[in-house]
């Protein structure tokens, strides 16, 4: 004797185990948390990128770990001199190093340092900081050590921010921030927030 099965046919289009407004009602789709359907083409994990091999916080399809610039796609540069009025600044670093680099990566919170080469200009003094934005701080061209002037600072930034960075020239270091307003040129060096 042969047994039937019965087949039933859901006008909803849903398939068994779904509700009407498309919440899974068992435990089968197991990689979806929180019973959610899958739609066409998307992915359950968000921030993931397709076929990526590991973690790629700026998407643009190179490894963290192996990424020079975790800020896009494009690693910046700067272009030197720069000028900064009656003074220029022969070249700028991030950091440690000889010379320091232009462009790195720092971690959010990190404590870093711009140095700017001054060259044998005397007088007056530089202030560095933000593009358009935050100052950080102050040195003297007398206070320079073989012609660098070191500013110290800190990262105040999320990861995946690039934060490009500018310097002023001033007669003193009087006063705690920019003077007539943050400038935008010339760019001294870059930071991604890593």
């Amino acid at each position: 004797m042969a047994a039937l099965a019965g087949c039933g046919f859901d006008p909803s289009g849903l398939g068994g185990g779904t509700s009407d407004d498309g919440r899974r009602t068992d435990a089968g789709d197991v990689d979806s948390p929180g019973g959610g359907v899958d739609a066409p083409g998307s992915i359950d994990a968000p921030n993931v990128v397709i076929d990526a091999p590991c973690p790629d916080l700026d998407r643009d399809g190179v490894c963290d770990d192996q990424d020079s610039w975790d800020c896009g796609g494009t690693t910046p540069s700067a272009n030197f001199p720069g000028n900064l009025g009656s003074r220029q600044v022969f070249d700028a670093g991030i950091g440690v190093g000889v010379p320091p680099p232009t462009v790195t990566q720092l971690a959010p919170n990190e404590q870093s340092s711009l140095s700017l080469n001054i060259g044998a200009q005397g007088g007056g003094s530089y202030r560095v900081g933000e593009v358009n934005g935050r100052y950080y701080g102050c040195r003297n061209a007398s206070e320079n050590i073989l012609g660098w002037v070191t500013i110290p600072f800190s990262v105040n930034a999320a990861r995946g921010t690039a934060v490009a960075l500018t310097a002023q020239f001033t007669s003193n270091c009087n006063g705690s921030d920019w003077q007539g307003g943050a400038p935008s040129t010339p760019i001294v060096a870059h930071y991604c927030v890593r």
